[in-house]
């Protein structure tokens, strides 16, 4: 497949991602009011994919005659995942329902959700995130860059919302949260 396919196909996946997101959020989730804990991580996070997205098609764009592109094969292997990522972003976003919002807020009948990808990592939807935006990094820029770049930017963006997320899911959910907090990692079993 030419490198040029595989920009397609990550641009039309991206495209597709993009729409698919929007239709699953229901209630409140849909919502783009940010609470006092947000401290700017929804602006943060979304403005970096972004910046991510539209340096690797620029990156593509400006590509250099005599420079590699990524082989066939790695560009297969980020083209699955994508698609890897993107099912546990949609079960976490199915699982939480409308208390998988864009921005950080908490309503009155939240509770702490155990099930589903959350049995075993506290945020399963940014851990998909982080891995789709990286692989459509690799795909669209269709070199190492746009994964070596967006791997670490999106690790810290996420690291900051992360620490803003679960200062307000312990103020308003208390102890059932700071004792599922014990028993689950934030990202990656094991690491963080």
């Amino acid at each position: 497949m030419e490198s040029s396919a595989f920009v397609l196909v990550g641009f039309f996946g991206l495209v597709i991602y993009s729409l698919a997101e929007p239709l699953m959020r229901r209630g409140r989730a849909r919502s783009m009011q940010r609470g006092p804990f947000d401290r700017g991580s929804t602006t943060l996070v979304s403005s970096l994919a972004v910046l991510i997205i539209a340096g690797s098609i620029a990156s593509h764009v400006a590509w250099t005659p005599g420079v590699s592109r990524l082989p066939t094969w790695v560009c297969v292997g980020f083209l699955l995942a994508f698609a890897f990522a993107t099912m546990p972003r949609f079960w976490s976003m199915s699982v939480l329902g409308e208390f998988f919002t864009r921005t950080l807020g908490v309503s009155a009948e939240q509770v702490v959700v155990r099930s589903g990808p959350y049995r075993w990592i506290r945020h399963p939807g940014y851990l998909a995130q982080i891995l789709a935006v990286s692989a459509f990094a690799a795909l669209l820029s269709q070199s190492w860059w746009g994964p070596l770049i967006a791997w670490p930017a999106l690790w810290a963006a996420y690291v900051y919302r992360i620490g803003a997320e679960e200062e307000m899911l312990a103020s308003a959910l208390g102890s059932a949260y700071r004792e599922y907090q014990t028993r689950t990692w934030r990202l990656l079993p094991g690491l963080y």
